[in-house]
C-alpha cells in the first residue's frame, strides 16, 4: 500500500509512505525530500560557478566573452529567482484544511492556562479581594431587553432566576440554559469587574471540553468597516495569544485557527463595553451579533443600559434565548460595611471613615444636609467607592473634605472630585523617594499626560499602537527623508550624472536630488495610504536549537546548503571586488539577492510574534527592538502594511544605476564603487526594515509626541509608573485605565484645539496623494532623462598633471644639450596633437584639480647655438566617454587613428598602448635643413587608461628611425609616470631604447655632414 501526502498547494508530496504487510506487522518507512527542493538550489550553485569563473578570468565588459558569460548569468539568476518566488507563493498560499478537533482541543487548553495567570493578575489589580469585593446585586432587566422568559427556559425546565450578588454570578451563569446573557448597568456598576470575575469563576471549574472565557473589549471594533465580529475577535485573540494559536508564526494561520475556536464553541466570548462603540455603529452591531449566533452559541456582553436599551429599540431585533440582568445600586449598609475596613482602625474602634458615614445616614433629616445627600448618591456605585478608598484610605487625606468643601454642591461636582482627586493622589510627593537628575513628575504634567492618552483610540495602551498618532507629514519629514538621503548618497556615488560642458544640453539637475525628491513623494504616499492601517506587531527571538535539529535530520541537504551558499555568495561579492572587476560584482551583488530570501525566509525558524499576554510591555520592547536590530540586515521588513512606493522605489534607481555604471559612466563606476553602491543600499534596507518595525514605529512616535509636548519622551517609563501608582492597570503587555469613568473625565480635559490641526481631511489627502504621485513620477523620468543629456564620464582618471610636470627637463637631457621651456613649436608636423578630441567629442573643460587642465602641452627646444635644432612637444589629454563609448576605449580611438599620420609600430600591455611613426616637415621660419631636406619628425600616440600622451621630436640631421626611437622612449617614460603617479592597475610600461644625442662632425679635407651619437653616459662618439 503506498499513501502519497500531497501538499495543499498542489506541489509533489513532501512525505510519501510506503507501508508493507510482514507477518502482521507494519513497517513505514518515509522518502527523503523531493528533487523539486533542490532545484533553486542547484540553479543558485550554478549562477555560483559562473561568478567565480567571471571574478576569475576578469573578463573585460564589451567583449564578446563578457556579453555571453553575462547573459547566461542573468538567464541562470532569473530560473533561480522565478522558482524560489514561485515556490514560496505557493507556500504562503493559507491551507484548505480546518484544524482537527484534537488540535483545537490543544490550543484551548493551552489558552485556558494562558487566561487563567492574566485574569488573576487582573483581579489582584483592580483589588478585588483586599478586603473583598463589594456586594454588587442584579436583579432581571426590564421587559423588552432580553428574550421571553419561556425561551429562556430548556426543554423541561423553568425560567432561570436573574437575581443573585457577586459570588453568585457562576451559579446565576450556569443557570442560563443557552449561555446568553447580557449584563447591563450604569457608569461605575461594577460590570466589568464582574464579568471578569466570572471568567476567573469558569476557568476555575473548566472541563477538558469546556468552553475557554475571553474577555474581548468591544471599543477596538468598528462595525461599519464591515469586519465581522467573529472574525474581528479572532485576530484580537491572535494578536495576543500568537504562541498557543499559530506554531509558524504566520497571523493569518492564527487568525483561522482562532476563529475556528471560536466558531466551534471552544471560546465562550465576553464582549464587554457595548457602551463604548460609536452611537451610529450600535445598530449595526446588534444585527451583527443577533445572525451570526450559533443555534449553540454562546456570548456574555456588558453595556450601560441606556445605550443598550436604544440600541435595541432602533434596531427592534430579538437576542434570541438571551437573559439580560441590570446592576442595582449599593446600599448605604453596604459601603458602611466597606470603607472603614479599607482604613487603620483606632483606638476607639473607629475609623476615619465613621463620622462622615454618620453625617450620611443622617442627611435625610439634616436640613443642611446637601452636601451629605449629593456624597451618599456617589458613593452608590462600586467605582466611586473604590475612588474613595484610593483617595482617602490609601492617603492621609481626611474624607471630611467631601462634606465641608463649597464647591462640591452637586453630584457631578463630588464625581469629577473624587477622579481629579484619585491622579493627584497617585501623583502626591513621595517623601521617601531618591532625588534624581530629572524632575519628578508633577500632578499637572501627569493630568496633561494622561487626558492625551485617554483620548487614544479604544481602551488599549500599547507601546506598539501609539505610531496612529503620529501625522504622515512628520514621517516623511523624519523617516522617509533620511532614506531618501541614503538613496541619493548611493546615485552620487556613482558620479551621476559628471559635471560636463556647459554647452552640453542636460537638465541642470543632479540626479541625486532627483531621487531625493522622489523618496519624499513616495514616503508621502505611503504614510497617507497607511493611515488608519494595522500597525506592526511585536516580535521576539526563538530558539532555533530543535527545529535546527528536526531539519538536519529530516533534509540535512538542505539544511547545510542554506548555510554554505549566503557565505559563498558573499565570498564572491569580495572576491570580485578585490580583483576589480565591476562586472564580477554587480553579478555577485545580485547573485546575493537569493541568499538574501533564503535566509529571510529561514528566519522565520528564529522570529516570531511576541505572547502579549505573558510579557508585560517594557519585556515586550526590549524583544522587539532586540529583534529588529539582529535580523533587519538579513530580513525583509517584518509588518503586515509594507509600504509599496517607499519598497518600489530602489528598483528605478538601481536601474538607473546599472543603465549609467555600463553606458557612459562605465569608467567612473570602479568595482570599488560598485561595493559602495550596494553597501549604501544594504545601509538603506536595513533602516528601512528598522523603521518599519514596531520598535522603529514606537520610536517615531515618541519623538514626535515628546516634541509636541503631548507625551514625555521616556513614555515607557512614564507608563510603568503610572501602573506602580494604580492608574493604569496591566492586561499582559497593554495598559488600560482602572476604571472607564476616569478615562472619560480624563479625555474631556484635553484641549480639542490642541489636536485639530494635526488631522488632514480626505480631500486634503487626495490632493497631496495626487501631487507626490506627479512629482514622484516626474522626478524618475528627468532621472531617466539625466542619462541620455548628461556628459560622459572621465574615468579612472579625473585629474592630470600639466604636460611640463609629467616630462620634467631632465629628461630630455640627453637629446639637448641646453633644454629649455618655449613657446608654440617652431616646427609644423602636420600634427593632430594639438587637436585632441576635437572633432566633435565634449569632455569637461577642467579637471577636478585646480592645477590640471583636461588638455595642456609643453615645448622643450635646444638653446645652444652651436647644436642641431632639436625640439620635443608634449600633449596630455583627459578622454570621457561619448555616448555609450568607454573613456578609454574612446583614448585607443585615438590612439589608433592619429589623424594624418601613418602609424608604423604598435605597442599595448595591461591597460595601455602605444603607436609610432615618422613625418618630415620645415621649419616654421622657412629654413630648411642641409641640401634643402625636411626635418625628420618622430612622433608617438599612447594611452594610460583614459589618458592620452602625444610625444613629437624634431631632430635637425638626424634620421627618421632615430626621431621614431626618441619619442617612442618619452612617451613610455611619462606613460610609466601617470601610471605610478596616479596608482593606476595596469602593469609597469617597458622603457624604450636610450636617447642619444645628434652632433655634427668636420672632416679635415672636405667639410661634410656625418651623423654620429653620442652617449649619454660617456659622451664619446659612436
Amino acid at each position: 500500500m503506498h499513501l502519497h501526502a500531497p501538499t495543499a498547494d498542489g506541489d509533489p508530496p513532501d512525505v510519501v509512505v510506503h507501508a508493507y504487510e510482514v507477518a502482521g506487522d507494519i513497517i513505514y518507512q518515509q522518502a527523503g525530500p523531493s528533487r523539486s527542493d533542490r532545484e533553486p538550489a542547484l540553479v543558485f550553485l550554478l549562477g555560483v560557478v559562473l561568478a567565480v569563473v567571471f571574478a576569475w578570468n576578469g573578463t573585460q565588459p564589451g567583449s564578446r566573452t563578457a556579453d555571453w558569460s553575462a547573459a547566461a548569468a542573468c538567464l541562470v539568476l532569473a530560473a533561480a529567482a522565478g522558482v524560489a518566488l514561485v515556490r514560496g507563493r505557493r507556500r504562503r498560499r493559507p491551507a484548505d484544511g480546518h484544524p482537527s478537533p484534537r488540535e483545537l482541543r490543544r490550543a484551548s487548553s493551552s489558552l485556558a492556562r494562558a487566561l487563567a495567570a492574566q485574569y488573576a493578575w487582573d483581579e489582584a489589580g483592580v483589588r478585588l479581594h483586599d478586603p473583598g469585593p463589594l456586594p454588587v446585586r442584579w436583579t432581571a432587566a426590564p421587559r423588552g431587553i432580553g428574550d421571553h422568559a419561556a425561551n429562556l427556559a430548556g426543554p423541561g425546565r423553568e425560567a432561570p432566576r436573574l437575581d443573585g450578588s457577586f459570588s453568585g454570578i457562576l451559579a446565576t451563569y450556569e443557570g442560563l440554559p443557552h449561555g446568553r446573557l447580557v449584563v447591563l448597568g450604569d457608569a461605575g456598576a461594577g460590570k466589568s469587574v464582574l464579568v471578569l470575575h466570572l471568567a476567573a469563576e469558569l476557568l476555575a471549574r473548566r472541563g477538558e471540553r469546556d468552553p475557554v472565557p475571553v474577555v474581548f473589549p468591544l471599543a477596538s471594533w468598528d462595525p461599519l468597516e464591515g469586519t465581522p465580529l467573529w472574525w474581528w475577535a479572532a485576530g484580537r485573540l491572535a494578536r495576543t495569544h500568537p504562541r498557543i494559536l499559530g506554531e509558524d508564526g504566520s497571523g493569518s494561520s492564527a487568525q483561522s485557527t482562532a476563529h475556528r475556536l471560536i466558531t466551534s464553541g471552544y471560546v465562550l466570548p465576553i464582549l464587554d463595553g457595548f457602551d463604548e462603540l460609536p452611537a451610529a455603529s450600535r445598530r449595526k452591531a446588534l444585527s451583527q451579533l443577533s445572525r451570526s449566533l450559533l443555534p449553540d452559541g454562546r456570548f456574555v456582553l456588558t453595556s450601560r443600559t441606556t445605550e443598550f436599551t436604544d440600541a435595541l429599540n432602533d434596531s427592534g431585533l430579538r437576542l434570541p434565548r438571551t437573559a439580560a440582568v441590570q446592576l442595582r445600586s449599593l446600599d448605604m449598609a453596604d459601603v458602611r460595611a466597606y470603607l472603614p475596613r479599607t482604613t487603620r482602625e483606632l483606638a476607639d474602634s473607629t475609623t476615619k471613615w465613621d463620622p462622615v458615614l454618620d453625617r450620611l445616614a443622617a442627611a435625610d433629616a439634616d436640613p443642611d444636609g446637601q452636601a451629605a445627600r449629593h456624597l451618599r448618591e456617589v458613593l452608590r456605585t462600586p467605582l466611586m467607592v473604590s475612588l474613595a478608598r484610593a483617595v482617602y484610605s490609601d492617603t492621609t487625606a481626611r474624607p471630611d473634605d467631601l462634606l465641608e468643601r463649597s464647591d462640591l454642591t452637586t453630584r457631578s461636582a463630588v464625581e469629577r472630585h473624587l477622579l481629579s482627586a484619585f491622579v493627584d493622589a497617585a501623583y502626591q510627593v513621595d517623601p521617601a523617594a531618591v532625588p534624581g537628575r530629572r524632575a519628578p513628575m508633577t500632578s499637572g504634567r501627569a493630568h496633561r499626560y494622561l487626558a492625551r492618552l485617554a483620548r487614544g483610540p479604544g481602551q488599549d495602551i500599547a507601546w506598539w499602537g501609539l505610531a496612529a498618532e503620529v501625522p504622515w507629514t512628520f514621517r516623511t519629514l523624519f523617516v522617509s527623508l533620511p532614506l531618501g538621503l541614503v538613496l541619493a548618497a548611493t546615485v552620487a556615488s556613482t558620479s551621476l550624472p559628471v559635471p560636463g560642458d556647459p554647452g552640453v544640453p542636460g537638465l541642470g539637475l543632479r540626479a541625486a536630488v532627483l531621487v531625493l525628491i522622489a523618496a519624499v513623494c513616495a514616503g508621502a504616499l505611503d504614510w497617507i495610504a497607511e493611515r488608519g492601517g494595522a500597525a506592526p506587531y511585536p516580535q521576539r527571538l526563538l530558539s532555533p536549537r530543535g527545529r535546527v535539529f528536526q531539519s538536519l535530520r529530516e533534509r540535512p541537504a538542505g539544511t547545510v546548503l542554506s548555510v554554505l551558499i549566503p557565505v559563498g555568495g558573499l565570498a564572491v561579492w569580495i572576491w570580485a571586488v578585490v580583483r576589480g572587476n565591476g562586472l564580477a560584482v554587480l553579478f555577485a551583488s545580485f547573485l546575493l539577492l537569493i541568499p538574501l530570501t533564503v535566509v529571510s525566509r529561514a528566519l522565520t525558524v528564529v522570529r516570531g510574534p511576541a505572547d502579549v499576554q505573558r510579557g508585560d510591555p517594557v519585556t515586550l520592547l526590549r524583544q522587539d527592538r532586540r529583534t529588529a536590530l539582529v535580523l533587519a540586515p538579513l530580513s525583509f521588513p517584518y509588518t503586515p502594511s509594507m509600504p509599496s512606493a517607499q519598497k518600489v522605489l530602489p528598483f528605478p534607481v538601481v536601474a538607473t544605476i546599472l543603465f549609467w555604471g555600463f553606458g557612459r559612466g562605465e569608467d567612473a563606476v570602479t568595482s570599488w564603487r560598485w561595493a559602495t553602491v550596494w553597501g549604501a543600499l544594504a545601509l538603506w534596507w536595513c533602516l528601512w526594515s528598522l523603521v518599519m518595525s514596531a520598535w522603529g514605529h514606537y520610536t517615531v512616535a515618541r519623538w514626535w509626541l515628546a516634541s509636541t509636548g503631548r507625551l514625555p519622551l521616556r513614555l515607557a517609563e512614564f507608563l510603568a509608573d503610572a501602573h506602580r501608582r494604580g492608574v493604569l492597570r496591566q492586561t499582559g503587555g497593554v495598559y488600560r485605565f482602572r476604571h472607564v469613568e476616569l478615562r472619560r473625565m480624563l479625555a474631556a480635559e484635553a484641549d480639542p484645539e490642541g489636536d485639530a490641526g494635526h488631522g488632514t481631511g480626505r480631500a486634503r489627502r487626495a490632493g497631496v496623494r495626487v501631487v507626490a504621485a506627479a512629482a514622484g513620477l516626474t522626478a524618475l523620468v528627468l532621472l531617466a532623462g539625466s542619462l541620455f543629456t548628461a556628459p560622459g564620464a572621465m574615468g579612472p582618471l579625473h585629474t592630470l598633471a600639466p604636460a611640463c610636470e609629467l616630462l620634467p627637463l631632465p629628461s630630455v637631457r640627453p637629446l639637448m644639450e641646453r633644454p629649455a621651456v618655449g613657446g608654440a613649436p617652431r616646427i609644423d608636423i602636420f600634427s593632430d596633437a594639438r587637436g585632441f578630441l576635437d572633432d566633435g567629442f565634449r569632455q569637461p573643460r577642467r579637471a577636478d584639480d585646480n592645477r590640471a587642465r583636461a588638455r595642456s602641452s609643453c615645448v622643450m627646444t635646444e638653446q645652444s647655438p652651436l647644436r642641431p635644432t632639436t625640439e620635443v612637444t608634449l600633449t596630455v589629454a583627459l578622454a570621457a566617454g561619448a555616448g555609450m563609448t568607454k573613456s578609454a576605449r574612446r583614448a585607443q580611438y585615438e590612439v589608433d587613428h592619429p589623424g594624418l599620420l601613418v602609424t608604423r609600430q604598435r605597442h599595448s600591455g595591461a591597460d595601455w598602448s602605444l603607436a609610432t611613426g615618422t613625418e618630415r616637415s620645415f621649419t616654421r621660419s622657412g629654413r630648411s635643413g642641409p641640401s634643402d631636406e625636411r626635418i625628420p619628425v618622430g612622433w608617438a600616440r599612447g594611452r594610460m587608461g583614459n589618458a592620452l600622451v602625444a610625444v613629437d621630436v624634431a631632430l635637425e640631421f638626424g634620421t627618421e628611425p632615430q626621431a621614431e626611437r626618441a619619442a617612442e622612449s618619452l612617451a613610455r617614460e611619462v606613460l610609466e609616470r601617470i601610471r605610478r603617479t596616479y596608482g593606476l592597475p595596469a602593469g609597469p610600461v617597458p622603457g624604450g631604447a636610450p636617447l642619444t644625442r645628434v652632433q655634427l662632425i668636420h672632416d679635415s679635407q672636405d667639410v661634410r655632414t656625418a651623423w654620429r651619437t653620442r652617449s649619454p653616459v660617456s659622451g664619446r662618439p659612436s
